[in-house]
């Protein structure tokens, strides 16, 4: 059985979910690679975690979730197509052999990873979403930011292909505020948190008490579908060293997530040999214009991080369970509203014995599960039943039930919860 997800709250066309019905019914299956280079100045300790398929090396054998590179190496992986909930970070400020890491360490404490497992807070994320027809690839500092990154694409068949980075032109350890640093208290900024990571609010948009699972910053609850750049502390000051990435949640549409559909992928740590999270003894916090009267941040009772997708893992190495919501919240697909929970898994079975898939986004909190969507003479239906039929005219091209409660997974916000 496959499942897949819409991540940030986006709400797929009727292609996409074309594809990835398609692809649940295994008709696409061939991989992609990605390389990874340090250009770090040093050693760092990188890492892997996703899912949708198994990872490989060059040689065919079943990739390492976390290995050590020095500066300067590269390694190449073979992914699955349908990976998802997937990302690649470096971890820093690491013991040598890969233990006590200050930033994105994984569960088990040393070099090693599982490739499912997402490490703690902190770190700088390569994030991709490879599924047929459209696929999306970013760099986010959601989590927090430890050293530049950039991703280029390559070969890609169709969409903007451009190069996500973060921090490539100065990097925003230098440029981060007392407010921001990560670990608060350190003497040394191994990270810079984004302002829902460190508990920073608007005191006008303030409700008294920060609460990760209901805040303005961190675009979630009462704020999950209106989360504008205005509700953001420091937002103009990140994105200025962050133009290609994710500085928050919900930077879609401020070139956050990048599409090219069939490319193979370069991410480099560190690119020109920027990179002062290798050794940031030097570095002093400088402040930055918050963009207004802020609450919370060095003066909070904790810090938090973003949030993570997967029932598998999380940003904080831990086991997050999936949330079970009743068929009846399960949205239409194809609309345009983001949901309140903005993403959403449907376990479906097909027929003849048969396992497939279908991602279900749109609308939030509205009940009903049904609709029709059209698109290019194909029309998609989501019945009551959790049935999704998929016709052209009057013949059924596709048809998946639901075998499954539908549940659903904060992607970019339950981290918050485990950090205060």
């Amino acid at each position: 059985m496959f499942l897949f997800h819409i991540s940030r709250g986006k709400a797929f066309d009727f292609l996409q979910v074309l594809g990835l019905v398609v692809f649940g019914l295994g008709i696409r299956v061939e991989g992609r690679q990605v390389t990874v280079k340090n250009s770090c100045g040093g050693t760092v300790y990188a890492a892997y975690a996703g899912q949708g398929g198994q990872v490989t090396g060059v040689n065919g054998a079943v990739a390492p979730g976390g290995w050590e590179m020095a500066g300067g190496a590269s390694t190449v992986l073979n992914v699955p197509e349908g990976w998802h909930n997937a990302r690649i970070w470096a971890r820093t400020g690491c013991q040598s052999g890969g233990g006590g890491c200050q930033v994105g360490a994984c569960k088990s404490g040393s070099v090693t990873c599982d490739g499912a497992e997402y490490g703690t807070t902190g770190a700088t994320l390569a994030e991709f979403t490879l599924v047929p027809t459209y696929e999306t690839y970013d760099v986010s500092m959601v989590d927090g930011y430890n050293i530049p990154m950039a991703i280029t694409p390559s070969g890609g068949t169709s969409g903007t292909c451009s190069v996500a980075s973060c921090g490539t032109t100065t990097d925003i350890l230098t440029d981060c505020d007392p407010n921001l640093v990560f670990p608060k208290g350190s003497s040394e900024i191994w990270s810079c948190q984004s302002a829902c990571g460190a508990g920073i609010e608007f005191a006008s948009l303030h409700t008294g008490t920060f609460d990760p699972a209901n805040s303005p910053t961190c675009c979630n609850g009462n704020w999950a579908n209106d989360c504008p750049t205005s509700n953001i502390p420091y937002y103009a000051a990140l994105k200025e060293n962050c133009q290609m990435g994710y500085v928050y949640a919900k930077d879609d549409a401020n070139n956050g997530a990048l599409n090219c559909n069939g490319p193979s992928y370069f991410v480099e740590f560190c690119p020109g040999g920027k990179g002062a999270g290798i050794n940031p003894s030097g570095i002093s916090p400088k402040t930055l214009d918050s963009g207004g009267t802020i609450v919370g941040g060095s003066s909070s009772s904790g810090s938090g991080s973003s949030n993570s997708s997967s029932g598998s893992g999380s940003e904080s190495g831990a086991s997050e369970p999936a949330v079970p919501v009743s068929t009846s919240t399960y949205a239409q697909v194809g609309a345009t509203t983001p949901p309140a929970v903005p993403t959403t898994s449907v376990p479906v079975g097909g027929g003849g014995g048969a396992s497939s898939s279908v991602v279900a986004g749109g609308g939030g909190g509205g009940g009903g599960g049904g609709g029709r969507h059209s698109h290019g003479g194909y029309a998609l239906d989501v019945g009551g039943d959790g049935t999704t039929t998929i016709t052209q005219g009057n013949t059924v091209v596709v048809e998946v039930t639901q075998t499954e409660v539908v549940t659903a997974r904060n992607e970019r916000r339950s981290r918050f919860q485990r950090r205060f």
